[in-house]
């Protein structure tokens, strides 16, 4: 579901057509991810961000929002599933997953505790699914997007406590968090960003001026290879963190020679003569005792 959280930033200043941003979101997304339900995921996404930016109020209702999101996205699909097989998608299975999407937001829409929607998109997911789940923040397209709109949809007149709602879900957080965090941020802008987050953000004059670049479309090529050269030296540090942490769980454990045949009869042949000699001292001690 990780690319749901990628694909909107990217996107969401596409200028071009609808059609054209539809196929922007796609061609891109296939980069990252070949699994369709998350390529559809990340679609909807893209597309219910690109609409909640182009909203003149805050919308009171994000699930029928999705929903329309999604009646349009189907409607321009099905005239252009040439372009979709073009993608080497199969244009059935993709609509079909689409509406998998609307099915779940139509039956949560109504819902005003988050366990039930949770107990109904789990349910859900479950008809198809070997293994079953009991929590819709699994990392897993069709659970976590539903989910996270739902949360918004819910609490998006507390959104300054929403993040922290989100955090104690618990499961796949960082992807929660960060789609409602984008979602949010669409509807309130930076005042929607809770005051103690931005106190104790670590680098935060740079990732200010990060985001004020990108905010005014003027991000160069330097900028973008310092980020990920500086985002990757502080990753690999985090895994060391992680590695040295979990290093007794992580331990490999002696990988045993395999036995060839002779091993194995030389192996067997020692074991028959020390059980003789066992047979034998036996005896030997008896005939002694006697």
């Amino acid at each position: 579901a990780r690319l749901a959280a990628i694909i909107p930033s990217i996107i969401v200043y596409n200028s071009k057509s609808y059609i054209d941003f539809i196929f922007s979101a796609l061609s891109f997304s296939i980069l990252l991810n070949k699994n369709v339900e998350s390529i559809v995921g990340a679609l909807i996404f893209a597309a219910l961000l690109r609409r909640s930016v182009d909203e003149n109020e805050v919308c009171k209702n994000i699930i029928l929002l999705t929903i329309n999101e999604i009646d349009l996205l189907k409607c321009e699909l099905d005239m252009n599933t040439d372009r979709i097989f073009d993608l080497s998608i199969n244009p059935d299975t993709f609509l079909s997953i689409l509406e998998e999407y609307r099915i779940i937001m139509y039956n949560i829409k109504d819902m005003d505790e988050k366990e039930k929607a949770e107990e109904v998109i789990c349910s859900y997911i479950n008809k198809k699914n070997k293994t079953p789940i009991k929590r819709a923040t699994v990392n897993h397209p069709i659970c976590i997007i539903p989910y996270a709109i739902f949360l918004v949809d819910k609490y998006y007149h507390n959104y300054s406590d929403i993040l922290f709602i989100a955090a104690e879900e618990g499961g796949a957080t960082s992807i929660l968090c960060t789609l409602i965090g984008s979602l949010i941020g669409s509807l309130y802008g930076t005042e929607s960003i809770p005051s103690e987050l931005l106190d104790k953000l670590i680098n935060k004059k740079r990732i200010n001026t990060i985001v004020d670049t990108i905010s005014k479309k003027r991000v160069l090529k330097s900028t973008i290879d310092d980020f990920i050269k500086t985002e990757a030296s502080l990753t690999a540090k985090e895994f060391q963190e992680l590695n040295a942490k979990i290093k007794h769980i992580t331990q490999k454990k002696k990988i045993k020679k395999k036995k060839t045949i002779v091993d194995r009869e030389a192996t067997l042949s020692k074991h028959v003569v020390e059980s003789w000699t066992k047979i034998e001292k036996a005896k030997w001690r008896k005939r002694l005792e006697e």
